[in-house]
């Protein structure tokens, strides 16, 4: 039997902040992040000096990246559970 390998997306979102809504005739949502570009004007504390670029944050390093221990725990669940 050929050996079987999971490949899985690694591409997934952090929010700092999720809206939605809606009524008969609209509807909305909103979504926030610390990290996005859109935050560069704003007095963030820490000020790490840099937010991510727009179509830049594939693969982003410190300091723009502040979610790395995140996501390295979630990668060390699932090689835990593989």
């Amino acid at each position: 039997m050929p050996h079987q390998f999971l490949g899985p997306e690694a591409e997934f979102f952090l929010f700092n902040d999720v809206r939605y809504g809606g009524g008969i005739n609209s509807s909305f949502y909103y979504i926030d992040s610390v990290e996005g570009w859109w935050k560069s004007g704003e007095d963030l504390r820490p000020n790490l000096g840099a937010q991510i670029p727009p179509k830049r944050g594939y693969f982003p390093v410190p300091p723009m990246d502040t979610q790395q221990d995140v996501r390295s725990r979630i990668v060390l669940a699932l090689e835990a559970v593989a």
